[in-house]
């Protein structure tokens, strides 16, 4: 927990350093107070929901959205450097926190000696810090709000410092499951940093009243000792009352999703997409850095197709998702595949 701790601690002392004062408009959400969230999402995901227990076997994230008078200023020059797509300024509208825990294990709970051929076993705990801009891209032929573009900084640990089995210990204990009996030989303790650049492109927008669709496609790039990768994919939803925001969380992703509640009535959909990025470096699969560790022959393509069912009514959003994951490093027999639970409050 002092690991935990000092990493609280460090990223606060950043932000509060790195905070720039703006003016903005009034309105009923940026007038309130600047250190209360407008919004707080909890994600989980967990491969039990699909029937396995091994590889990435779960994955928690906290976030919380302030509006942009919090807005780190390093991280408002990122967001410029990348986001020359609105007509006039840019200033980044709002400011996410958060907090999160990853696990990874190899698919033999039982075996104490090190599986050379299978995945290492890792956690990975660690904060988050984001500017997110909604804006009108260039190319669109409405007003409309259609473009999103994201910077986000994620520091944290990997290794024993990050509690995955003791994360996981607990949870196998509680519900009665066989504990992993190899976390002696997960990953070392490494410091991790990453930092990842994403754009949202709506290109379809979905009527405001009436049953529709939209498409929804994302480009990215994330470089760091933890992960270094592009990205690129799309999205379809399907429903009634979609709302006009970029989509309900449907994995864990480098950069946290950001949700938009602004409408009382009831809306739900269902979506599919498709997401493929091309690894260069993941600290999971390749080992650790700057010290020997166990690791596997990583495959640079990898690919994910979600979906999943998602319900909003005024101030609150509860998502549903199966993820299915291709295979990741080579010797993997088959691919992952997970379910995700994400609820979002509006205050």
């Amino acid at each position: 927990m002092r690991v935990l701790a000092l990493l609280i601690t460090a990223i606060m002392t950043v932000s509060a350093l790195a905070v720039k004062a703006e003016t903005v408009k009034e309105s009923s959400d940026l007038n309130k107070p600047a250190w209360l969230p407008q919004l707080l999402t909890l994600q989980w995901e967990n491969d039990m929901f699909a029937g396995t227990d091994r590889h990435y076997t779960n994955g928690l994230r906290l976030t919380a959205l302030f509006a942009r008078t919090n807005t780190p200023t390093t991280l408002e020059e990122a967001l410029q450097t990348f986001s020359h797509i609105e007509q006039g300024g840019l200033h980044p509208q709002w400011f996410t926190l958060g907090i999160g825990q990853d696990m990874f294990t190899p698919g033999d709970k039982k075996a104490t000696t090190l599986i050379s051929d299978d995945r290492p076993y890792a956690g990975w705990l660690y904060l988050s810090a984001s500017a997110h801009k909604l804006s009108t891209c260039l190319t669109s032929s409405s007003n409309d709000p259609d473009c999103l573009d994201s910077v986000e900084a994620n520091m944290g640990v990997v290794g024993p410092a990050a509690y995955g089995k003791e994360a996981q210990d607990f949870v196998h204990k509680t519900r009665g499951i066989t504990r992993f009996e190899g976390w002696h030989n997960q990953l070392r303790n490494e410091p991790g940093f990453v930092m990842t650049w994403e754009r949202k492109k709506r290109w379809i927008n979905p009527p405001k009243k009436e049953w529709g669709y939209d498409l929804i496609a994302n480009m990215g790039a994330s470089l760091g000792n933890i992960r270094t990768q592009t990205s690129a994919g799309a999205s379809m939803r399907l429903g009634y009352n979609i709302p006009r925001d970029f989509g309900a969380p449907s994995a864990i992703k480098p950069v946290a999703n950001l949700p938009l509640l602004q409408e009382d009535r009831l809306g739900s959909y269902f979506f599919i997409g498709a997401d493929g990025r091309y690894v260069a470096h993941n600290i999971f699969l390749d080992g650790n850095t700057f010290t020997g560790s166990h690791s596997v022959t990583r495959k640079p393509w990898v690919y994910d197709i979600p979906l999943g069912f998602v319900i909003t009514k005024g101030p609150y959003r509860v998502g549903l998702a199966r993820v299915y994951r291709s295979r990741e490093f080579r010797g993997q027999e088959e691919g992952a595949k997970f379910s995700s639970i994400s609820v979002t409050v509006k205050f």
